[in-house]
Protein backbone atom coordinates (compact mmCIF):
# COMPACT_ATOMS: atom_id res chain seq x y z
CA UNK A 1 0.00 0.00 0.00
CA UNK A 2 1.48 3.31 -1.11
CA UNK A 3 1.82 6.38 1.01
CA UNK A 4 -0.56 8.27 -1.31
CA UNK A 5 -3.26 5.60 -0.94
CA UNK A 6 -2.93 5.67 2.83
CA UNK A 7 -3.21 9.43 2.87
CA UNK A 8 -6.33 9.27 0.68
CA UNK A 9 -8.00 6.84 3.07
CA UNK A 10 -7.21 9.06 6.03
CA UNK A 11 -8.79 12.01 4.23
CA UNK A 12 -11.93 10.02 3.41
CA UNK A 13 -12.15 8.69 6.94
CA UNK A 14 -11.64 12.18 8.38
CA UNK A 15 -14.30 13.61 6.07
CA UNK A 16 -16.71 10.85 7.11
CA UNK A 17 -16.05 11.50 10.80
CA UNK A 18 -16.44 15.26 10.35
CA UNK A 19 -19.63 14.72 8.37
CA UNK A 20 -20.94 12.38 11.03
CA UNK A 21 -20.12 14.93 13.71
CA UNK A 22 -21.85 17.68 11.73
CA UNK A 23 -24.86 15.38 11.21
CA UNK A 24 -25.05 14.65 14.92
CA UNK A 25 -24.69 18.34 15.74
CA UNK A 26 -27.49 19.17 13.32
CA UNK A 27 -29.58 16.30 14.63
CA UNK A 28 -29.08 17.07 18.31
CA UNK A 29 -28.88 20.86 18.24
CA UNK A 30 -30.00 22.53 15.01
CA UNK A 31 -33.00 20.26 14.32
CA UNK A 32 -34.53 20.46 17.83
CA UNK A 33 -34.06 24.22 17.70
CA UNK A 34 -35.77 24.37 14.31
CA UNK A 35 -38.68 22.30 15.63
CA UNK A 36 -38.80 24.17 18.91
CA UNK A 37 -39.72 27.52 17.34
CA UNK A 38 -43.15 26.62 15.87
CA UNK A 39 -44.02 24.27 18.75
CA UNK A 40 -43.26 26.87 21.43
CA UNK A 41 -45.11 29.54 19.48
CA UNK A 42 -48.24 27.42 19.33
CA UNK A 43 -47.96 26.39 22.98
CA UNK A 44 -47.38 29.97 24.11
CA UNK A 45 -50.45 31.09 22.20
CA UNK A 46 -52.49 28.61 24.29
CA UNK A 47 -50.67 29.39 27.58
CA UNK A 48 -48.97 26.00 27.68
CA UNK A 49 -45.45 24.71 28.25
CA UNK A 50 -43.80 21.31 27.76
CA UNK A 51 -41.18 19.48 29.83
CA UNK A 52 -39.48 16.14 29.26
CA UNK A 53 -36.85 14.07 31.03
CA UNK A 54 -35.20 12.58 27.96
CA UNK A 55 -35.18 13.30 24.21
CA UNK A 56 -33.58 11.09 21.60
CA UNK A 57 -33.68 11.33 17.80
CA UNK A 58 -33.07 8.19 15.79
CA UNK A 59 -30.24 9.07 13.38
CA UNK A 60 -31.55 6.68 10.72
CA UNK A 61 -35.31 7.34 10.76
CA UNK A 62 -35.30 10.80 12.44
CA UNK A 63 -38.06 9.55 14.78
CA UNK A 64 -38.28 11.67 17.93
CA UNK A 65 -38.52 9.71 21.19
CA UNK A 66 -39.55 11.47 24.41
CA UNK A 67 -39.63 10.01 27.90
CA UNK A 68 -41.69 11.27 30.86
CA UNK A 69 -43.21 14.16 28.93
CA UNK A 70 -45.42 16.67 30.73
CA UNK A 71 -47.63 19.31 29.12
CA UNK A 72 -48.72 21.99 31.62
CA UNK A 73 -50.46 25.33 31.60
CA UNK A 74 -48.60 28.37 32.85
CA UNK A 75 -50.07 27.94 36.35
CA UNK A 76 -48.49 24.48 36.64
CA UNK A 77 -51.61 22.31 36.24
CA UNK A 78 -50.84 19.12 34.34
CA UNK A 79 -52.71 18.66 31.04
CA UNK A 80 -50.88 15.63 29.63
CA UNK A 81 -48.45 13.19 31.22
CA UNK A 82 -46.93 10.55 28.92
CA UNK A 83 -44.37 7.94 29.90
CA UNK A 84 -43.46 7.42 26.26
CA UNK A 85 -44.03 9.55 23.16
CA UNK A 86 -42.75 8.72 19.67
CA UNK A 87 -43.15 11.02 16.67
CA UNK A 88 -42.52 9.80 13.10
CA UNK A 89 -42.35 12.91 10.96
CA UNK A 90 -41.10 14.24 7.61
CA UNK A 91 -38.04 16.47 7.38
CA UNK A 92 -38.23 18.21 4.01
CA UNK A 93 -41.74 19.76 4.41
CA UNK A 94 -40.30 21.52 7.45
CA UNK A 95 -38.35 23.78 5.12
CA UNK A 96 -41.70 25.07 3.79
CA UNK A 97 -43.03 25.62 7.32
CA UNK A 98 -45.20 22.50 7.06
CA UNK A 99 -45.18 19.90 9.83
CA UNK A 100 -46.19 16.46 8.55
CA UNK A 101 -46.72 13.78 11.21
CA UNK A 102 -46.73 10.24 9.85
CA UNK A 103 -47.26 8.52 13.19
CA UNK A 104 -47.79 9.80 16.73
CA UNK A 105 -47.54 7.24 19.54
CA UNK A 106 -48.58 7.89 23.15
CA UNK A 107 -48.04 5.13 25.69
CA UNK A 108 -49.22 5.18 29.32
CA UNK A 109 -50.44 8.76 29.00
CA UNK A 110 -52.89 10.65 31.21
CA UNK A 111 -54.98 13.51 29.82
CA UNK A 112 -56.71 15.93 32.25
CA UNK A 113 -59.48 18.16 30.90
CA UNK A 114 -61.60 20.61 32.90
CA UNK A 115 -65.07 21.74 31.79
CA UNK A 116 -67.36 24.46 33.09
CA UNK A 117 -71.06 24.07 33.98
CA UNK A 118 -71.98 24.37 30.28
CA UNK A 119 -69.57 21.55 29.34
CA UNK A 120 -67.20 23.98 27.63
CA UNK A 121 -63.47 23.33 27.82
CA UNK A 122 -61.77 25.74 30.23
CA UNK A 123 -58.48 23.89 30.87
CA UNK A 124 -56.52 23.95 28.71
CA UNK A 125 -57.90 27.28 27.50
CA UNK A 126 -57.20 26.74 23.82
CA UNK A 127 -57.30 29.70 21.48
CA UNK A 128 -58.34 29.40 17.84
CA UNK A 129 -55.37 29.44 15.47
CA UNK A 130 -54.41 32.94 14.41
CA UNK A 131 -54.91 33.88 10.80
CA UNK A 132 -51.33 35.12 10.39
CA UNK A 133 -49.77 31.81 11.42
CA UNK A 134 -47.26 30.70 8.75
CA UNK A 135 -46.99 27.12 9.98
CA UNK A 136 -49.23 24.31 8.71
CA UNK A 137 -49.88 21.05 10.53
CA UNK A 138 -50.97 17.73 8.94
CA UNK A 139 -51.67 14.81 11.32
CA UNK A 140 -51.38 11.21 10.17
CA UNK A 141 -51.78 8.04 12.23
CA UNK A 142 -52.44 8.50 15.96
CA UNK A 143 -51.90 5.54 18.28
CA UNK A 144 -52.66 5.56 22.02
CA UNK A 145 -51.75 2.59 24.23
CA UNK A 146 -52.99 1.91 27.76
CA UNK A 147 -53.79 5.53 28.60
CA UNK A 148 -56.35 7.37 30.75
CA UNK A 149 -58.66 10.37 30.44
CA UNK A 150 -59.99 12.44 33.34
CA UNK A 151 -62.90 14.81 32.59
CA UNK A 152 -63.59 17.15 35.49
CA UNK A 153 -66.52 19.50 36.01
CA UNK A 154 -67.10 21.15 39.39
CA UNK A 155 -66.71 18.27 41.86
CA UNK A 156 -67.51 15.54 39.32
CA UNK A 157 -64.89 13.44 37.53
CA UNK A 158 -65.44 11.04 34.63
CA UNK A 159 -62.61 8.49 34.56
CA UNK A 160 -61.81 6.47 31.44
CA UNK A 161 -58.94 3.99 31.64
CA UNK A 162 -57.06 1.53 29.44
CA UNK A 163 -57.64 3.61 26.32
CA UNK A 164 -56.29 1.98 23.17
CA UNK A 165 -56.74 4.07 20.04
CA UNK A 166 -55.65 3.57 16.43
CA UNK A 167 -56.78 6.39 14.20
CA UNK A 168 -55.67 7.55 10.78
CA UNK A 169 -56.80 11.15 10.53
CA UNK A 170 -56.25 11.28 6.77
CA UNK A 171 -58.33 8.16 6.06
CA UNK A 172 -60.93 8.50 8.81
CA UNK A 173 -63.69 9.62 6.44
CA UNK A 174 -62.24 8.01 3.31
CA UNK A 175 -64.61 5.20 2.31
CA UNK A 176 -61.89 3.53 0.24
CA UNK A 177 -59.68 2.97 3.29
CA UNK A 178 -61.54 0.56 5.58
CA UNK A 179 -60.72 -2.44 7.72
CA UNK A 180 -62.24 -4.46 10.51
CA UNK A 181 -59.55 -3.43 12.99
CA UNK A 182 -60.47 -1.78 16.30
CA UNK A 183 -60.05 1.99 16.22
CA UNK A 184 -60.81 2.76 19.84
CA UNK A 185 -61.19 0.70 22.98
CA UNK A 186 -61.37 1.89 26.58
CA UNK A 187 -62.80 1.06 30.00
CA UNK A 188 -64.77 3.19 32.43
CA UNK A 189 -64.42 3.21 36.19
CA UNK A 190 -65.96 0.96 37.37
CA UNK A 191 -66.34 -1.90 34.93
CA UNK A 192 -67.66 -0.44 31.66
CA UNK A 193 -66.18 -1.04 28.22
CA UNK A 194 -66.38 0.70 24.84
CA UNK A 195 -65.24 -0.53 21.43
CA UNK A 196 -65.24 1.25 18.07
CA UNK A 197 -64.06 -0.41 14.86
CA UNK A 198 -64.26 0.40 11.19
CA UNK A 199 -66.46 -1.89 9.09
CA UNK A 200 -65.05 -2.78 5.69
CA UNK A 201 -68.35 -4.16 4.38
CA UNK A 202 -70.64 -1.13 4.68
CA UNK A 203 -67.90 1.55 4.81
CA UNK A 204 -69.02 2.66 8.26
CA UNK A 205 -68.21 2.00 11.90
CA UNK A 206 -69.38 -0.56 14.42
CA UNK A 207 -69.50 0.30 18.12
CA UNK A 208 -70.30 -1.55 21.33
CA UNK A 209 -70.87 -0.43 24.93
CA UNK A 210 -70.91 -2.92 27.77
CA UNK A 211 -72.03 -2.19 31.35
CA UNK A 212 -71.45 1.56 31.12
CA UNK A 213 -72.04 3.06 34.62
CA UNK A 214 -74.84 5.60 34.28
CA UNK A 215 -73.83 7.43 37.46
CA UNK A 216 -70.82 8.82 35.58
CA UNK A 217 -73.01 10.25 32.81
CA UNK A 218 -75.64 11.97 35.00
CA UNK A 219 -73.61 15.10 35.89
CA UNK A 220 -73.05 15.89 32.21
CA UNK A 221 -76.73 16.18 31.22
CA UNK A 222 -77.19 19.68 32.71
CA UNK A 223 -80.80 18.88 33.65
CA UNK A 224 -80.45 18.13 37.38
CA UNK A 225 -80.76 14.38 36.96
CA UNK A 226 -79.90 11.66 39.48
CA UNK A 227 -79.09 8.42 37.69
CA UNK A 228 -77.73 5.06 38.79
CA UNK A 229 -77.53 1.86 36.78
CA UNK A 230 -75.78 0.34 33.76
CA UNK A 231 -76.13 0.58 29.98
CA UNK A 232 -75.26 -2.02 27.33
CA UNK A 233 -75.73 -1.44 23.61
CA UNK A 234 -74.32 -2.12 20.16
CA UNK A 235 -74.84 -0.56 16.77
CA UNK A 236 -73.28 1.24 13.83
CA UNK A 237 -72.21 4.73 12.91
CA UNK A 238 -71.96 6.41 9.52
CA UNK A 239 -70.12 9.67 9.09
CA UNK A 240 -70.25 11.22 5.64
CA UNK A 241 -67.89 13.99 4.68
CA UNK A 242 -69.27 17.43 5.52
CA UNK A 243 -72.01 16.07 7.80
CA UNK A 244 -72.51 15.11 11.42
CA UNK A 245 -72.64 11.38 12.26
CA UNK A 246 -75.77 9.21 12.11
CA UNK A 247 -75.90 6.69 14.97
CA UNK A 248 -77.86 3.44 14.81
CA UNK A 249 -78.55 1.30 17.88
CA UNK A 250 -79.35 -2.30 17.02
CA UNK A 251 -79.93 -3.60 20.56
CA UNK A 252 -79.69 -1.90 23.95
CA UNK A 253 -80.42 -2.72 27.58
CA UNK A 254 -80.83 -0.04 30.24
CA UNK A 255 -80.75 -1.34 33.82
CA UNK A 256 -81.98 1.54 35.97
CA UNK A 257 -81.51 1.22 39.69
CA UNK A 258 -82.71 4.77 40.29
CA UNK A 259 -83.50 7.76 38.11
CA UNK A 260 -84.80 11.08 39.40
CA UNK A 261 -85.52 14.00 37.14
CA UNK A 262 -88.48 16.07 38.46
CA UNK A 263 -91.31 15.50 37.95
CA UNK A 264 -90.36 11.89 37.08
CA UNK A 265 -88.65 9.10 38.95
CA UNK A 266 -87.92 5.50 37.89
CA UNK A 267 -86.66 2.64 40.03
CA UNK A 268 -85.68 -1.00 39.44
CA UNK A 269 -86.41 -0.98 35.71
CA UNK A 270 -84.97 -3.19 32.98
CA UNK A 271 -85.63 -1.42 29.69
CA UNK A 272 -84.78 -2.90 26.29
CA UNK A 273 -84.86 -1.01 23.00
CA UNK A 274 -83.88 -1.91 19.45
CA UNK A 275 -83.64 -0.38 16.00
CA UNK A 276 -82.92 3.19 17.11
CA UNK A 277 -81.60 5.81 14.71
CA UNK A 278 -80.19 9.15 15.88
CA UNK A 279 -79.69 11.66 13.05
CA UNK A 280 -77.91 14.71 14.45
CA UNK A 281 -78.14 16.50 11.09
CA UNK A 282 -81.96 16.52 11.00
CA UNK A 283 -82.38 16.22 14.81
CA UNK A 284 -84.55 13.16 14.33
CA UNK A 285 -84.80 10.29 16.86
CA UNK A 286 -86.55 7.14 15.60
CA UNK A 287 -87.22 4.24 17.98
CA UNK A 288 -88.71 1.05 16.61
CA UNK A 289 -89.49 -0.73 19.89
CA UNK A 290 -89.12 -0.31 23.66
CA UNK A 291 -90.05 -3.02 26.16
CA UNK A 292 -89.76 -3.10 29.94
CA UNK A 293 -90.76 -5.98 32.19
CA UNK A 294 -91.11 -4.67 35.74
CA UNK A 295 -90.32 -1.27 37.20
CA UNK A 296 -91.56 1.62 39.32
CA UNK A 297 -92.53 5.03 37.95
CA UNK A 298 -93.26 8.04 40.15
CA UNK A 299 -94.75 11.25 38.76
CA UNK A 300 -95.17 14.48 40.71
CA UNK A 301 -98.44 15.60 39.14
CA UNK A 302 -101.88 16.71 40.23
CA UNK A 303 -104.41 14.06 39.10
CA UNK A 304 -107.08 16.75 39.04
CA UNK A 305 -105.23 18.64 36.32
CA UNK A 306 -106.70 16.44 33.62
CA UNK A 307 -105.85 18.74 30.72
CA UNK A 308 -102.10 18.66 31.38
CA UNK A 309 -102.11 14.91 31.98
CA UNK A 310 -103.79 14.19 28.65
CA UNK A 311 -102.30 17.11 26.68
CA UNK A 312 -98.89 17.84 28.27
CA UNK A 313 -97.42 21.24 27.33
CA UNK A 314 -94.80 21.11 24.59
CA UNK A 315 -91.40 22.66 25.19
CA UNK A 316 -90.92 25.53 22.77
CA UNK A 317 -87.14 25.05 22.64
CA UNK A 318 -87.29 21.34 21.86
CA UNK A 319 -86.04 21.08 18.29
CA UNK A 320 -85.68 17.30 18.24
CA UNK A 321 -88.43 15.15 16.73
CA UNK A 322 -89.26 11.77 18.29
CA UNK A 323 -90.96 8.86 16.57
CA UNK A 324 -91.77 5.84 18.74
CA UNK A 325 -93.25 2.92 16.84
CA UNK A 326 -93.98 0.44 19.66
CA UNK A 327 -93.89 0.35 23.47
CA UNK A 328 -94.65 -2.50 25.87
CA UNK A 329 -94.70 -2.12 29.66
CA UNK A 330 -95.48 -5.18 31.79
CA UNK A 331 -95.92 -5.41 35.57
CA UNK A 332 -95.19 -1.76 36.47
CA UNK A 333 -96.01 0.19 39.61
CA UNK A 334 -97.03 3.79 38.89
CA UNK A 335 -97.46 6.45 41.57
CA UNK A 336 -98.96 9.94 41.23
CA UNK A 337 -98.08 12.18 44.14
CA UNK A 338 -98.56 15.88 44.71
CA UNK A 339 -100.25 17.98 47.38
CA UNK A 340 -103.12 15.47 47.49
CA UNK A 341 -102.87 11.90 48.88
CA UNK A 342 -100.84 9.50 46.76
CA UNK A 343 -102.47 7.50 43.96
CA UNK A 344 -100.90 4.12 43.29
CA UNK A 345 -101.66 1.72 40.48
CA UNK A 346 -100.39 -1.60 39.19
CA UNK A 347 -100.12 -1.81 35.40
CA UNK A 348 -100.59 -5.36 34.14
CA UNK A 349 -99.78 -4.31 30.60
CA UNK A 350 -99.50 -1.15 28.54
CA UNK A 351 -99.03 -1.70 24.81
CA UNK A 352 -98.52 1.06 22.24
CA UNK A 353 -98.47 0.23 18.55
CA UNK A 354 -98.31 2.33 15.40
CA UNK A 355 -100.23 1.56 12.24
CA UNK A 356 -100.55 3.95 9.29
CA UNK A 357 -99.13 6.78 11.43
CA UNK A 358 -101.91 6.21 13.98
CA UNK A 359 -100.81 5.29 17.51
CA UNK A 360 -103.07 3.00 19.52
CA UNK A 361 -102.79 1.74 23.08
CA UNK A 362 -104.13 -1.27 24.94
CA UNK A 363 -103.79 -1.26 28.72
CA UNK A 364 -105.05 -3.02 31.83
CA UNK A 365 -104.31 -1.81 35.36
CA UNK A 366 -105.59 -1.57 38.92
CA UNK A 367 -105.73 1.54 41.10
CA UNK A 368 -104.79 0.29 44.58
CA UNK A 369 -104.60 3.57 46.54
CA UNK A 370 -106.14 5.64 48.05
CA UNK A 371 -109.21 3.38 48.01
CA UNK A 372 -109.88 0.48 50.35
CA UNK A 373 -110.43 -1.84 47.36
CA UNK A 374 -108.82 -1.97 43.96
CA UNK A 375 -110.35 -0.22 40.95
CA UNK A 376 -109.87 -2.37 37.85
CA UNK A 377 -109.66 -0.63 34.49
CA UNK A 378 -108.79 -1.53 30.92
CA UNK A 379 -108.74 0.72 27.88
CA UNK A 380 -107.88 0.75 24.21
CA UNK A 381 -107.94 3.15 21.30
CA UNK A 382 -106.01 5.90 19.50
CA UNK A 383 -104.06 8.62 21.30
CA UNK A 384 -103.51 11.15 18.50
CA UNK A 385 -106.03 12.54 19.18
CA UNK A 386 -107.06 10.79 22.42
CA UNK A 387 -110.20 8.68 21.97
CA UNK A 388 -110.09 5.74 24.35
CA UNK A 389 -112.74 3.16 25.19
CA UNK A 390 -112.67 0.90 28.23
CA UNK A 391 -114.28 -0.55 31.33
CA UNK A 392 -114.08 0.24 35.03
CA UNK A 393 -115.01 -2.09 37.89
CA UNK A 394 -114.90 -1.66 41.66
CA UNK A 395 -116.74 -2.90 44.77
CA UNK A 396 -117.66 -0.87 47.86
CA UNK A 397 -115.18 1.96 47.52
CA UNK A 398 -115.02 4.19 50.59
CA UNK A 399 -115.99 7.63 49.24
CA UNK A 400 -114.72 9.47 52.31
CA UNK A 401 -111.22 8.78 50.99
CA UNK A 402 -112.00 11.25 48.20
CA UNK A 403 -112.42 14.15 50.61
CA UNK A 404 -108.91 15.61 50.08
CA UNK A 405 -109.71 15.99 46.36
CA UNK A 406 -113.23 17.28 46.94
CA UNK A 407 -111.78 20.35 48.62
CA UNK A 408 -110.50 21.39 45.19
CA UNK A 409 -113.73 20.43 43.43
CA UNK A 410 -116.40 21.70 45.80
CA UNK A 411 -117.09 22.51 49.46
CA UNK A 412 -118.84 19.19 50.12
CA UNK A 413 -117.31 16.28 52.02
CA UNK A 414 -118.35 12.63 52.45
CA UNK A 415 -119.07 11.32 55.90
CA UNK A 416 -120.02 7.86 54.65
CA UNK A 417 -120.50 6.22 51.28
CA UNK A 418 -119.79 2.95 49.48
CA UNK A 419 -119.61 2.91 45.70
CA UNK A 420 -119.88 -0.12 43.41
CA UNK A 421 -119.06 0.38 39.73
CA UNK A 422 -119.44 -1.78 36.62
CA UNK A 423 -119.35 0.59 33.69
CA UNK A 424 -117.91 1.35 30.28
CA UNK A 425 -116.26 4.66 29.59
CA UNK A 426 -114.87 6.91 26.90
CA UNK A 427 -111.90 9.24 27.45
CA UNK A 428 -111.11 12.02 24.98
CA UNK A 429 -109.13 15.27 24.98
CA UNK A 430 -111.85 17.42 26.47
CA UNK A 431 -113.63 15.02 28.79
CA UNK A 432 -114.54 11.66 30.29
CA UNK A 433 -117.90 9.91 29.95
CA UNK A 434 -119.19 6.66 31.47
CA UNK A 435 -122.26 4.49 30.96
CA UNK A 436 -123.21 1.55 33.15
CA UNK A 437 -123.90 0.72 36.79
CA UNK A 438 -122.98 3.16 39.58
CA UNK A 439 -124.67 2.24 42.86
CA UNK A 440 -124.45 3.71 46.37
CA UNK A 441 -126.55 1.91 49.04
CA UNK A 442 -126.21 4.79 51.51
CA UNK A 443 -124.50 8.17 51.27
CA UNK A 444 -124.01 10.87 53.88
CA UNK A 445 -122.35 14.13 52.82
CA UNK A 446 -122.17 17.59 54.31
CA UNK A 447 -120.97 21.11 53.74
CA UNK A 448 -120.53 23.97 56.19
CA UNK A 449 -124.31 24.41 56.73
CA UNK A 450 -126.02 21.51 54.91
CA UNK A 451 -126.23 17.75 55.03
CA UNK A 452 -127.49 15.28 52.41
CA UNK A 453 -128.40 11.66 53.09
CA UNK A 454 -129.52 9.23 50.41
CA UNK A 455 -130.33 5.54 50.20
CA UNK A 456 -130.21 3.15 47.26
CA UNK A 457 -128.84 5.72 44.86
CA UNK A 458 -127.93 4.67 41.32
CA UNK A 459 -126.49 6.44 38.31
CA UNK A 460 -126.51 5.42 34.70
CA UNK A 461 -123.68 7.69 33.59
CA UNK A 462 -121.17 10.24 34.82
CA UNK A 463 -119.43 12.88 32.71
CA UNK A 464 -116.47 15.22 33.23
CA UNK A 465 -115.74 18.27 31.10
CA UNK A 466 -112.11 19.12 31.84
CA UNK A 467 -111.89 22.62 30.39
CA UNK A 468 -115.25 23.82 31.74
CA UNK A 469 -114.78 21.96 35.08
CA UNK A 470 -118.26 20.42 35.03
CA UNK A 471 -119.25 17.13 36.70
CA UNK A 472 -122.52 15.71 35.37
CA UNK A 473 -124.58 13.03 37.15
CA UNK A 474 -126.99 11.56 34.62
CA UNK A 475 -130.14 9.47 35.17
CA UNK A 476 -129.81 9.60 38.94
CA UNK A 477 -132.37 7.69 41.07
CA UNK A 478 -132.67 7.38 44.88
CA UNK A 479 -135.21 5.73 47.15
CA UNK A 480 -134.79 8.52 49.67
CA UNK A 481 -132.99 11.86 49.50
CA UNK A 482 -133.00 14.16 52.52
CA UNK A 483 -131.43 17.62 52.70
CA UNK A 484 -130.92 19.27 56.10
CA UNK A 485 -129.86 22.73 57.12
CA UNK A 486 -127.38 22.36 59.94
CA UNK A 487 -125.54 24.52 62.42
CA UNK A 488 -121.84 24.22 61.71
CA UNK A 489 -119.92 22.17 64.26
CA UNK A 490 -116.94 24.43 64.77
CA UNK A 491 -115.06 21.65 66.59
CA UNK A 492 -115.22 19.36 63.56
CA UNK A 493 -111.80 19.52 61.79
CA UNK A 494 -113.42 19.08 58.38
CA UNK A 495 -115.82 21.99 59.04
CA UNK A 496 -112.84 24.05 60.18
CA UNK A 497 -111.05 23.30 56.91
CA UNK A 498 -114.12 24.32 54.92
CA UNK A 499 -114.58 27.56 56.88
CA UNK A 500 -110.92 28.51 56.61
CA UNK A 501 -110.61 27.64 52.95
CA UNK A 502 -109.77 30.68 50.78
CA UNK A 503 -112.82 32.14 49.03
CA UNK A 504 -111.76 31.03 45.55
CA UNK A 505 -114.53 29.98 43.20
CA UNK A 506 -113.05 30.21 39.71
CA UNK A 507 -111.18 26.89 40.08
CA UNK A 508 -114.05 24.96 41.67
CA UNK A 509 -115.97 22.37 39.72
CA UNK A 510 -119.71 22.67 39.12
CA UNK A 511 -121.98 19.66 39.68
CA UNK A 512 -124.90 19.28 37.29
CA UNK A 513 -127.61 16.66 37.87
CA UNK A 514 -129.58 15.76 34.80
CA UNK A 515 -129.66 13.84 31.56
CA UNK A 516 -126.73 15.55 29.81
CA UNK A 517 -125.44 13.90 26.65
CA UNK A 518 -121.76 13.28 26.14
CA UNK A 519 -120.12 15.64 23.69
CA UNK A 520 -116.89 14.07 22.58
CA UNK A 521 -117.34 10.34 22.00
CA UNK A 522 -119.82 7.53 21.74
CA UNK A 523 -119.40 4.47 23.93
CA UNK A 524 -119.19 1.37 21.81
CA UNK A 525 -120.60 -2.02 22.83
CA UNK A 526 -118.12 -4.52 24.24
Amino acid sequence: MTRRSTKRRKIVLSAFVVGLILYCVALLWLLPGLLKSPINAQLKQNHLKINYQHLWINPLTLDIHLRETTLEDLSGHSILDAQKMTIDWQLWPLLNRHININHLLLKEATLNLHLNADNQLIRPALNPPSGDSQWQFSPGRIEVIDSSLYLQRDQQTLQIHHINLKLNMANLLDSTQTSNQPLLRFETDPGGEFLLEQNAQNKGFHWQIYNWPLAQLAPWFNVGIELNGKFTASGSLTWSSGQLPVIKVEDSTLNIVQLRRPPFGVQQANIKANNIQIDINTQQLDIENISANGGELTVQADPLDFSNLINPPQASDNLWQLRLNALALLDWQITLQDKHPTIKSHVEHFILETENQQQNINAAFEVTEPFNHAVKMNLHGPINPVLLQGTIQADELALERLNPWLKALDTWQFEHGRLTVDSRFCLYNEGFYTQGKWSLPRVSAFSADQRIETTQTSLQSIGLQFDEKILTLNNMHSETLDVFLTTPDLNNPIIQDINHAPPVTENLWRVVIGDVLNRGCEIKPL
